[in-house]
């Protein structure tokens, strides 16, 4: 190990390219062609319930079988629906279906087969994966990378971008423990034009990305055609160092559990609505979620702006059918059950001051929303 490093201390670490990091897999070929949605998930913490808050906890992950691996409850059946069960576009359309879905993670592409054969098991299809080539920072003695996603994911979504032939739309998901939330609003803002080639940079920087990273990751950048990101979803895990600030991060939507981000789905027409019962019955009988937490579920999405009258008419036929089997006496007294967790993140009647924002305003509050993520991270460190 000694005559590795000191290997590694001589070598010239001004040409590192973090397009090296970017190892991909394409399953379905055609998954790039005509497509007008494509959805890009992360996967762990936001698909499998991973711990790597240590470095044995996540030496532990390399030797766990799939059927070790914990899959977070409702996942696969929200990305499934989204992938299968979408008639918001036209399905006489054949190309459009099923909707691409792409996995981004941050494991090594050792982990590839197992992570692969958990999906199997699960019955989820995809389309791409992408694994981050951590072997290539240990070469190149980056060993702070290893931890360090930001430029990493940047580029890996980034690639996804650049091979999607035509206009399209992407629905990002990711969890609030590292910078999903970050790396994919910027994003946006850069294939949108909010921020220029320079001004994302800056962005980038800010995130903690070095100055020679970050121009290496722009310098590489051509987005062809139209696109856009659709949505941002970000899985809200409790004790993490994360918070929002409007209205920079208003696009940005969060949940605690998927049957929220099924009904911000079904919203956003990126899942039938007519699958709401049946989506409903399985949370409750399959994943044993308590009917108050539906019930508080569907009372706090119809307070947002955006619900169709036909949304808006099975939410009340489920509420409706849940009522009866809840204590009338909690209904009587309260007008509803007892409240769970805020899901009522944002409405989107706010997105109009997102999009009044220039590149310099986008600047100031992202340097301030970094500030603010970090000044938490420190006071829960304190705190243990």
């Amino acid at each position: 190990m000694v005559r590795l490093l000191s290997g590694l201390r001589g070598q010239n670490l001004d040409d590192y390219n973090v397009w090296k990091l970017v190892d991909s897999r394409i399953i379905d070929s055609t998954c790039f062609k005509g497509h007008k949605l494509h959805i890009v998930c992360d996967i762990d913490k936001t698909y499998l319930e991973t711990e790597f808050e240590s470095l044995v906890k996540i030496a532990k992950i390399a030797f766990e079988d799939a059927k070790d691996k914990v899959t977070v409850k409702g996942a696969s059946d929200i990305l499934l629906a989204t992938r299968w069960g979408n008639t918001a576009y036209n399905e006489e359309d054949e190309a459009n279906f099923p909707i691409p879905l792409h996995f981004v993670s941050s494991s090594p592409p050792q982990l590839r087969n197992v992570l692969g054969e958990k999906l199997a098991i699960d019955g989820v299809d995809w389309s791409s994966d992408t694994f981050k080539n951590q072997a290539y920072n240990l070469k190149k003695g980056r060993f702070s990378q290893l931890r360090q996603q930001v430029a990493y994911k940047t580029a890996a979504i980034f690639r996804l971008i650049e091979q999607i032939e035509g206009s399209a739309q992407l629905v990002l998901i990711g969890d609030n423990v590292e910078s999903d939330a970050m790396i994919y609003l910027g994003i946006k803002m850069f294939i949108e034009k909010r921020l220029s080639p320079m001004g994302y940079q800056k962005y980038l920087q800010l995130l903690g990305i070095t100055e020679k990273v970050s121009e290496k990751i722009i310098e590489r950048l051509t987005i062809r055609d139209n696109k856009e990101v659709l949505d941002i979803y970000i899985r809200d895990l409790p004790n993490a160092a994360f918070t929002l600030l409007a209205p920079l991060t208003t696009p940005i939507y969060r949940f605690s559990d998927y049957y929220q981000l099924a009904l911000m789905m079904i919203r956003s027409k990126l899942i039938d609505v007519k699958l709401l019962k049946s989506l409903t019955r399985s949370f409750h009988n399959k994943y044993n979620m308590p009917l108050y937490s539906i019930y508080q579920s569907l009372e706090n999405i119809t307070k947002q702006d955006g619900v169709d009258p036909k949304f808006d008419e099975e939410i009340s036929s489920v509420r409706r059918y849940i009522k009866p089997f809840l204590e009338d006496s909690i209904i009587e007294e309260t007008g509803s059950v007892p409240s769970t967790t805020d899901t009522n993140p944002n409405n989107r009647n706010e997105l109009a001051d997102f999009e009044c924002l220039d590149e310099g305003k986008i600047l100031d509050l992202a340097d301030k929303w970094v500030s603010a993520i970090e000044k938490k991270r420190q006071a829960l460190k304190a705190d243990t």
